[in-house]
């Protein structure tokens, strides 16, 4: 009998990606997937798998792992049905599906697995594609070094890399207990950054977006540089400079790097230059990126812990699939969230 599984899902955004998944799983012999109607809550998906007939265990997409938590999935995770969470692969993001599972207090698996994995990387034991997508990039990012953006030296920058808004902005930085929007973000890292005698850049996301366009980008310091790489958003932000080639001279040539959580953050991590991380993730308190605690923190250049770093690669290593592997992953992971709720907590690490 196939093992069998229960998509929940609130957002329209991604239902096309659960139906892929679905589509190919359920095309094999190792797992069934069905999904709620859209919209229906984790509560009645709750209902479904514990009945005596009932599904295996829930899957729901969560972004950072971290963005939808509390109410019925914190209940749900009490309990011993496993639950599973997908979003997009780290290496060539927007090209692979990673799979993981929570713990009691919904945090990640991550936390369970921290200390058994290697703090060294064979890249021969990765994924062919995960291998050239590194090598793209390190090749990449080289031959933009010491290349300029609209006249401006890079050597003496911080890029600050934006996201869609600040949801996943960690509570330590809220402000009198309220989260700052995107704009306010930005602004003050970058007074931070011209206290220190350096120039920030903004990195703008891929996305034309009225929550880039309306609500943050008019709103940043006059005098601060902001550059894409897609002409789209270059078109509605009239203060955006199109560089094509922004990403990899930035990361070649800036000092530092400061984000939220953007997934911008694996091709810096490939080429091993220092990250200031203010957002909710996976990597929250494990020493891969330099997490400040308050605004009183300066901002200044980190070290960069290259073991850990190491071993959130290899824990990536091991999440991440391309489309046509998703549903063997979702096994895999199904069966590690049943060793662990089953009491027997220490899971064998594996590429």
């Amino acid at each position: 009998m196939k093992t069998r599984g229960l998509f929940f899902n609130r957002h329209d955004l991604y239902q096309g990606k659960i139906g892929q998944i679905m589509t190919n799983a359920n095309s094999k012999r190792g797992v069934h997937l069905d999904c709620l109607k859209l919209g229906e809550s984790p509560e009645r998906a709750y209902e479904m798998a514990s009945k005596s007939n009932g599904y295996d265990f829930l899957i729901h997409r969560n972004e950072h792992g971290a963005l939808f938590k509390g109410g019925w999935l914190q209940k749900i995770a009490m309990t011993d049905v496993p639950l599973l969470s997908f979003d997009f692969g780290y290496f060539g993001h927007y090209n692979s599906f990673m799979v993981d599972f929570y713990l009691r207090d919904m945090s990640s698996s991550i936390n369970l697995e921290w200390e058994s994995l290697s703090s060294s990387v064979n890249w021969n034991a990765a994924p062919k594609y995960i291998q050239d997508y590194r090598k793209i990039s390190i090749d990449k990012v080289n031959s933009f070094r010491g290349s300029l953006i609209e006249g401006i030296h890079l050597e003496n920058t911080v890029t600050i890399w934006m996201q869609w808004n600040t949801e996943l902005l960690r509570k330590e930085l809220f402000v009198d207990g309220k989260r700052l929007p995107q704009y306010a973000w930005i602004n003050l890292i970058a007074t931070k950054i011209k206290a220190l005698g350096l120039v920030p850049i903004i990195k703008m996301g891929i996305v034309d977006h009225s929550e880039i366009y309306k609500d943050t980008s008019p709103f940043v310091d006059s005098g601060v540089l902001m550059v894409c790489d897609k002409e789209a958003v270059a078109k509605s932000n009239p203060r955006a400079f199109f560089d094509k080639n922004a990403n990899h001279k930035l990361i070649a040539n800036s000092k530092y790097h400061v984000l939220l959580c953007s997934s911008a953050s694996n091709e810096i991590v490939l080429n091993e230059k220092p990250i200031i991380a203010t957002g909710r993730s996976w990597f929250n308190g494990l020493d891969i990126f330099y997490e400040p605690k308050s605004w009183d923190d300066s901002f200044s250049e980190p070290e960069v812990n290259i073991p850990a770093r190491n071993k959130w690669i290899n824990w990536w290593l091991s999440r991440q699939v391309k489309l046509k592997d998703t549903d063997d992953k979702i096994l895999e992971v199904y069966n590690m969230a049943k060793t662990f709720l089953s009491g027997n907590a220490v899971i064998d690490y594996q590429i």
